[in-house]
């Protein structure tokens, strides 16, 4: 699948030699003269007013950053302002348009590189020892997630810190706060569980949580409580859309073909090869959402962002994270979401495709009974997440392979009016 020629700059960041032969010489020389030859694209996405995000992954040693970020400029985008060329945390091609913040170096969120420390993390933790902080996710310029950990007398304390721009932390920390009071309303249930907030480090422009217990539905499908811990995910999601909804703001499907036609506006012209699917997918998604649109359905708290990695699993306990998408809406969009994520999952290791159906009827199984009508607009949220997916791993070289699988997907998905397996 070629990358149109208009598109040189942006083909030449996400290719990982070019990476190493253009930028290798400066990072081996930040880091003590270690070959960067492993360098790997992890994920691309696209920024708001032009550009992407590409973030770049390494086998970490001691001494090396676990992430290298950078932002591809949008054409005529001038250099940010904490690039100048005497910034040692920052490294630039100016042919190329990139821009690269060494880790931990963060424009947005100033205090990441005291956090990710000894001693920001034993402030995290609210003690005096040596602790020790571990990076969990990163998103350039958005958020960080850190484990800090302090190891006294054979006992451990965790939590979790989640770094953000403080413009945004009481945004974040006022959701979270509702919704817990949302779950105290409801009264208590032993199904769903959200990793509550144990302080705000407000000068930090991080908030603190517990450490949540047991691995994401992601890393478990071959485990032999899969079926299991599904099952559970989908109790807990038939609680999460019972709860009283605390925010006003709603998304419906007008939001998400609006979001359809900015992606497509982006990646057709990229991908020349796939162009006319692209364009006949989000057409016909767009014919089919009048009835979706306009059904009636009822509104309930929405995750905005629910799928695998979002749910940890522990005996007696599912725990369903990130919930600073929250929204109302029509539920069946959090669902639609989750299977479209699934079958990505399959496309990705056919090995598990068996194993992750039947983890996906246990899902759908325990998260009880539904309409003709329910079923139709999960596959209409289906539909759209999966062709979200085709563009969003368009971007990436690792899985661009995929493509043409997940517009197949589209069309079966739209063609059948049923849940797709």
């Amino acid at each position: 699948m070629r990358i149109h020629s208009d598109f040189t700059r942006f083909a030449g960041a996400t290719d990982a030699e070019q990476v190493v032969l253009r930028l290798g010489p400066q990072l081996s020389r930040l880091f003590g003269g270690r070959p960067f030859d492993d360098l790997r694209v992890a994920r691309v996405t696209p920024r708001k007013h032009g550009g992407y995000t590409i973030q770049y992954r390494i086998d970490s040693e001691p001494g090396t950053p676990p992430y290298l970020c950078g932002h591809l400029l949008g054409d005529g985008e001038p250099v940010p302002s904490y690039a100048e060329r005497d910034n040692p945390a920052v490294i630039r091609d100016d042919e190329l348009g990139l821009v690269m913040p060494i880790f931990p170096f963060d424009p947005r969120l100033a205090a990441l590189s005291f956090v990710c420390s000894p001693e920001g993390a034993a402030e995290m933790l609210a003690d005096d020892g040596d602790a020790t902080a571990t990076v969990l996710a990163y998103r350039l310029e958005k958020r960080c997630v850190v484990r800090c950990e302090l190891v006294s007398g054979g006992a451990k304390n965790r939590v979790v810190a989640k770094v953000v721009p403080r413009s945004r932390l009481q945004k974040f920390v006022s959701g979270h706060q509702q919704l817990h009071e949302a779950m105290d309303v409801a009264g208590p249930d032993t199904d769903l569980t959200i990793p509550r907030i144990l302080r705000v480090v407000g000068d930090r422009g991080a908030y603190v949580m517990e450490e949540v217990p047991g691995p994401s539905l992601y890393a478990i499908v071959d485990a032999d409580h899969a079926v299991t811990a599904y099952a559970a995910a989908g109790r807990a999601m038939r609680r999460f859309h019972g709860l009283p909804r605390p925010v006003d703001r709603l998304r419906t499907g007008v939001d998400e073909l609006a979001q359809l036609d900015a992606w497509i506006a982006r990646i057709a012209p990229m991908f020349p090869d796939v162009a006319a699917v692209f364009i006949d997918c989000q057409l016909r998604i767009r014919d089919a959402a009048g009835s979706v649109v306009t059904s009636g359905a009822p509104t309930s708290l929405v995750h905005g962002d629910f799928y695998d990695k979002q749910v940890h699993h522990a005996p007696g306990r599912t725990t369903v994270l990130d919930t600073d998408n929250l929204t109302g809406g029509d539920a069946t969009q959090d669902l639609g979401n989750f299977s479209a994520h699934v079958r990505l999952r399959q496309l990705q290791d056919p090995g598990r495709a068996a194993a992750l159906s039947s983890c996906l009827h246990a899902f759908e199984e325990a998260y009880g009974a539904r309409t003709q009508d329910a079923a139709r607009r999960i596959n209409w949220w289906r539909s759209a997440t999966l062709l979200r997916l085709a563009g969003l791993y368009a971007l990436r070289p690792r899985w661009r392979h995929l493509v043409p699988a997940l517009l197949e997907e589209v069309d079966s998905c739209i063609r059948s009016g049923a849940i797709v397996r």
